[in-house]
């Protein structure tokens, strides 16, 4: 059998938990009880090494966007490093799941991965995390975790524009060759040195279309020394072992940088790059490459870990729970497909600077158009023009309200310029290249600023040259020589800047002057520049002038003046935020009467029904109205409403939440709020004290005034029914007026009511027996009317005991008879302000606990936000009330996400509400109504039907004494029955 040590009270002892028969199996002991398992647990151990409570020393791999370093200065100035990334992230989310301590390291090393394989095989990291690919050659010296993210290899190369058939394309070359000496490269860009030129543009047509993916490259379509390769990578050993066998004949590179700087210079044609990481790249930071047909070797990034690491088998276990759990994907969408969609949709502003070569501005607005980011929520400001040719008919509504803003020559400005020396450039120009030339009004300005620029220089080396000679006999154009032509240097290059700063003169562009006080060439005047508009017209889109800068003057409307168009076909100027028109929102609400009030009822077909209405419902219908947005109702189903809706907000299960919140320092932690929706405060809510006034009559309050009129008409009838019986008996009665014996017997009965008792006494049976029912019935009034008259008083004490906070503050309510919401604003402030951290109150988990426990005396009085507890106390719990002022004055808002890209409007919207007085409005039509008294006052006073039994044997006892005064009568009765025969 197996024994188990467990604890007893009386220490330590073995206990049987298993027995085993023969070939049977194990099974429990016959007394059978749990086993105990270490740490003095009933959950069954696992059989592995625990990271839990262990401090990692983490090597991470800067790589972007798997480690990012964030470099700041703090409020006290200091530097500092943070890292964020997917692999940060990553870490996170293991730390909270498994419970290790990190200790996070930068890998320092221009050969981050095999030297990070070795660092961890040596002992310097226990882990290391980043973007390394699991490799048989790495697996030989270390071991690696579970896949923390999928990948494969592409292929990145330059993105080619469209290629038109060009007959004449083999003039281009010199074409560049001569506007080089203007600084104009007419209809293409010039990027790198000129040599290659008319490689570059050979070779961009013929490799359009030829590499369509790894099968061209294997096939020898591309020379291996234009294949770029990242040396010490898995990617090299996949390059050396299935394209080249071991020849090393690809180019070499030591990054990332290096590699995308290659292609851009065309030094490269294509390179081999992780999928994810090329995607990256091409989607938000490289514009201008792109990839090129299928992943190939697919693969992934692991955790370096130690040879027969013992931890291993617990952090595999952990990857692959984040994995199944769609964790790690959520990562990678928030890391890598953070392309041009999520940056502009999830950005504050709605204006689109595109600031880049004119080849790409067409690229991009394409990408743009199928992503429907152009158009009536954006404003797309060019940095030129560009051909719509190239465009969809189907997007030209869209395209409308482009702008650019150009540099111009002070032709289109109305400003003078050289035209002698702009004809005779033209002439020039069409002398030696006549073919090229477009025309004079077809010549780009970027053309005329570069001749200006051209001619400053040899203006300015002419002023140079003259100076020297005159003072020198060397050569003014002196260089220190190199191979390299970017190594050149001109030896007098600070004489040539002064020259420069000196010169002014007539340009083709217009006045050239710069600042004489500065270090840089800086132009003070001839600066101009125009806006145009994409408008719409009876022959198609055109780029039209709107608007014009001369110098240091302002933007001005053009000469043709005339009205700007905006996206959307509009000529309303468009705000600059996100606008939450046509957007669907999930909104949460939260049942709160009279902000939500839950209608369910039954419709015609017999189906239930559930409709709401109330302040909030209004509120988001004229939201609605006004910004344009669908609304998509949720109740919050929640125990504790309030905070779990600021949790639901920050997980994203609601857009917004709308309801009767209020903001918080705690809560702003997590969230945001929007503007004030309802402005409100804190009260305090008690029974309500009947109110006293001096009233000369207030002692015959204990009884209603029906009771004193019956007690009035006992003493009448028990009087007449005395007069009856003892008139002929008694000797005070005998020989007296009947006026003179009904008062007696009034006096008598009063007397003994009251319970004083009269000067006479009766005589007869009948007579004694309405005496005790008189008793009976003063014993019962006098003690009822003692009682109430002396809670009446006790009452009327105490009404002006609470006046408000003060009092509260100053102790005179006992701390557990003071109720408050837990998981409320009102908790944080009594905890803040009364007790000072002391959770010495009454907990209430819901208003109507609240309501019920003021009722019911178990609380004396409880906090509540002043308006629910105004509509309360004047609509549904009339013997409630609200005490002294009100305090803490706030309000409510709506729970928005941190930094959500539409709190600006909403904002917006909701201050227009207010500034038209709309949101009063509501607050009038579900706040102002009172159905309740308006001087509500508790009866105390003792009704009939509290006495009935009283009056009962009352009139039961005085029946029964007329009926014995009758038979005592009866010899007088039966004689004068007899003489009526006779």
């Amino acid at each position: 059998y197996v024994q188990n040590l467990q604890s007893f009270s009386n220490g330590l002892n073995f206990v049987p938990v298993l027995e085993y028969t023969d070939s049977d199996d194990w099974n429990f002991y016959k007394q059978r009880t749990n086993i105990v398992w270490p740490g003095n647990s009933l959950i069954i151990s696992t059989d592995r090494a625990i990271l839990k409570g262990k401090r990692l020393r983490i090597g991470i791999i800067e790589s972007i966007p798997f480690t990012i370093i964030i470099n700041y200065i703090d409020n006290l100035g200091q530097n500092k490093t943070k890292y964020t990334g997917y692999i940060c992230d990553l870490i996170e989310l293991l730390k909270n799941k498994i419970g290790f301590v990190s200790d996070i390291q930068l890998v320092q090393s221009n050969q981050p991965y095999s030297e990070s394989v070795e660092a961890v095989a040596k002992g310097d990291y226990d882990i290391i995390i980043g973007d390394v690919t699991i490799t048989a050659t790495r697996k030989e010296s270390v071991d690696f975790s579970n896949v923390i993210f999928d990948t494969s290899v592409g292929i990145i190369a330059r993105r080619m524009p469209n290629v038109n058939i060009d007959p004449l394309s083999f003039l281009k070359s010199f074409s560049s060759q001569l506007c080089n000496i203007v600084g104009y490269g007419v209809d293409f860009n010039v990027n790198t040195a000129a040599g290659r030129l008319l490689t570059s543009d050979l070779t961009i047509p013929k490799s359009k279309d030829i590499i369509s993916g790894i099968d061209d490259i294997k096939n020898g379509k591309i020379p291996s020394d234009r294949i770029g390769v990242l040396v010490d990578t898995a990617i090299e050993e996949y390059y050396l072992r299935e394209i080249s066998f071991g020849r090393r004949d690809y180019y070499p590179l030591k990054s990332r940088k290096e590699l995308y700087d290659s292609l851009l210079e065309g030094i490269i044609d294509v390179a081999f790059l992780d999928s994810a990481i090329a995607e990256y790249f091409t989607d938000n930071i490289y514009c201008n490459l792109t990839l090129i047909g299928e992943d190939f070797r697919k693969g992934g990034y692991g955790i370096i870990i130690p040879k027969k690491w013992v931890y291993a088998n617990d952090l595999d276990v952990q990857i692959l729970s984040l994995r199944e759990s769609g964790q790690l994907e959520q990562l990678r969408r928030k890391c890598i497909h953070d392309n041009l969609k999520n940056k502009l949709t999830h950005s504050e502003s709605r204006i689109v600077i595109l600031w880049v070569q004119s080849t790409y501005i067409r690229l991009i607005l394409q990408d743009a158009l199928k992503l429907n980011l152009v158009g009536p929520e954006f404003i797309w400001i060019l940095s030129s023009s560009t051909s719509l040719d190239f465009f969809n008919k189907k997007y030209d509504e869209k395209l409308i309200g482009l702008l650019t803003i150009e540099p111009v020559t002070g032709t289109f400005v109305n400003v003078s310029i050289n035209t002698t020396l702009l004809n005779a450039a033209y002439n020039i120009w069409q002398k030696y290249e006549l073919e090229s030339f477009p025309g004079s009004s077809k010549v780009n300005s970027f053309a005329l600023f570069a001749f200006d620029a051209t001619w400053s220089l040899i203006k300015s080396l002419e002023k140079l040259c003259s100076i020297i000679k005159n003072n020198s006999s060397s050569s003014c154009l002196s260089f220190i020589e190199s191979s390299f032509c970017f190594d050149r240097r001109f030896i007098q290059s600070d004489l040539l800047l002064n020259s420069i700063n000196q010169i002014e003169f007539l340009g083709v562009s217009g006045p050239i002057k710069f600042n004489l006080n500065s270090n840089r060439t800086d132009r003070i005047n001839g600066s101009y520049y125009y806006v145009q508009n994409l408008q719409s017209s009876s022959n198609g889109l055109n780029f039209v002038p709107v608007l014009e800068y001369v110098d240091s003057d302002d933007w001005n409307f053009y000469k043709q003046t005339t009205d700007i168009v905006w996206p959307g076909n509009s000529l309303r100027i468009l705000t600059d935020r996100a606008m939450l028109k046509g957007k669907h929102l999930r909104i949460g609400i939260i049942e709160s009467i009279p902000f939500i009030i839950i209608i369910n009822s039954i419709d015609n077909l017999g189906q239930n029904k559930t409709k709401y209405i109330g302040y909030i419902c209004d509120l988001i219908e004229r939201l609605k109205n006004e910004i344009g947005f669908i609304p998509e109702i949720q109740l919050v189903q929640s125990n504790q409403p309030y905070l779990e809706s600021v949790q639901a907000v920050v997980n994203g299960d609601y857009d917004i939440v709308i309801d009767d919140v209020t903001i918080t320092a705690k809560r702003k932690e997590s969230v945001d709020f929007s503007n004030v929706i309802f402005d409100t405060s804190v009260g305090i809510i008690a029974r309500r004290i009947p109110d006293v006034n001096i009233d000369p009559l207030s002692f015959l309050k204990p009884f209603s005034s029906q009771l004193w009129l019956l007690v009035f008409g006992i003493c009448i009838y028990a009087a007449f029914l005395l007069c009856l019986i003892e008139r002929q008996d008694n000797e005070r009665l005998q020989n007296r007026s009947i006026l003179f014996q009904f008062l007696m017997s009034v006096w008598y009965s009063f007397g003994n009511i009251v319970g004083y008792g009269v000067d006479f006494n009766v005589n007869t049976a009948a007579g004694r027996l309405l005496t005790a029912s008189l008793y009976i019935l003063s014993l019962i009034l006098l003690a009822t009317y003692t009682a109430n008259l002396a809670s009446d008083l006790t009452v009327s004490k105490s009404k002006d005991i609470i006046s408000g906070i003060d009092d509260i503050k100053d102790g005179k309510i006992p701390s557990d008879r003071i109720g408050i919401l837990v998981n409320t604003s009102l908790e944080e402030y009594y905890l803040k302000e009364i007790p000072f951290g002391r959770r010495d109150y009454y907990p209430l988990k819901s208003r109507k606990e609240l309501y019920d426990s003021s009722l019911e005396g178990v609380i004396d009085v409880a906090f509540l936000d002043s308006a629910i507890a105004e509509y309360f106390t004047n609509n549904i719990y009339c013997n409630l009330t609200l005490i002294g002022e009100d305090f803490r004055k706030g309000g409510y808002e709506i729970i928005i996400p941190k930094k959500w890209v539409y709190a600006n409007d909403l904002d917006v919207q909701i201050l227009s509400l207010r500034e038209s007085g709309q949101l009063e409005q509501l607050r009038r039509k579900w706040f102002q109504k009172k159905i309740c008294p308006i001087s509500y006052e508790i009866s105390t006073a003792i009704q009939i039907k509290s006495m009935s039994g009283l009056f009962l044997i009352f009139g039961l006892i005085t029946i029964l004494s007329f009926l014995l005064f009758l038979w005592s009568k009866r010899s007088t009765f039966k004689k004068h029955f007899f003489n009526l025969l006779s």
